[in-house]
Parts: C-alpha cells; sequence; structure tokens
C-alpha cells in the first residue's frame, strides 16, 4: 500500500467513478456525502464521517464498481491506498484471497428478492 495525503476539502473518491483504489484511513476525517441540490455545487448531505482505520470502496473496489457517494475530506487526510492491479497481483498469489473475493462477489450480485414466477404466469382463459 502507498501512503497518500489528501488536504481539507478534496475528494477522495467522485460518485459514479470506477473504485480502482481502496483507501485505510491513517489520520483524519472523510465525510461520507451526496449532493442533494442541483442549484448549490458547494451543498452536500452528510452520510456519516469517517475516521482512523475505517476502510473506503471495500465492496466497490473488490468487484470493480462504480462508488455511491463522494468522500470529501473535512481536514488533512492521510490514508494507505491499494490500486487494483497490485491487489490482481497480490491474489495470483494468494488462494484464499481469491476465493474471498468470489464469495464478496456472489453476495453483491445474489438477487435480493428473488423473482416468483408464479405470480408472473397466471390463467386467462375465461
Amino acid at each position: 500500500m502507498e501512503r497518500r495525503t489528501f488536504e481539507k476539502g478534496k475528494l477522495i473518491c467522485q460518485k459514479d467513478e470506477r473504485a480502482d483504489n481502496l483507501f485505510l484511513i491513517q489520520d483524519g476525517i472523510v465525510e461520507v456525502s451526496l449532493k442533494y441540490d442541483r442549484r448549490r455545487e458547494d451543498q452536500y448531505f452528510v452520510i456519516e464521517r469517517l475516521g482512523r482505520g475505517a476502510i473506503i470502496n471495500h465492496r466497490s473496489f473488490m468487484v470493480r464498481d462504480d462508488a455511491d457517494t463522494d468522500f470529501v475530506c473535512r481536514t488533512t487526510v492521510s490514508v494507505f491506498q491499494l490500486n487494483y492491479h497490485k491487489f490482481t497481483e497480490i491474489k495470483r498469489k494468494r488462494q484464499d484471497l481469491k476465493r474471498t473475493k468470489e464469495q464478496v462477489k456472489a453476495v453483491l450480485f445474489a438477487p435480493l428478492y428473488p423473482l416468483a414466477l408464479d405470480y408472473i404466469f397466471h390463467n386467462n382463459d375465461r
């Protein structure tokens, strides 16, 4: 992992951006937020504040999905960053990591409510 520093007000990760990096916060405060007023670019709805030890993008990173929220630094933030290409290299060497990635992928892509076919097909003989 590489150590990086982000200044106050900077985005660590932006909504709809590919989650190519996983971040472990070493120091500082990061807000998980969404823009809620298109007329005011500086207004965010804060979902949660993350601090030391929090991991950003852990699930999206594993399956190379897009980020669902913005991650904004509220203070100067120091993180450890793992790039997806480095993760792929490590995964080739570690069978347990490969299995874990497949388990995470299965859970994320499993349907929450399976389709009930008996509600779709009906008898129209009247």
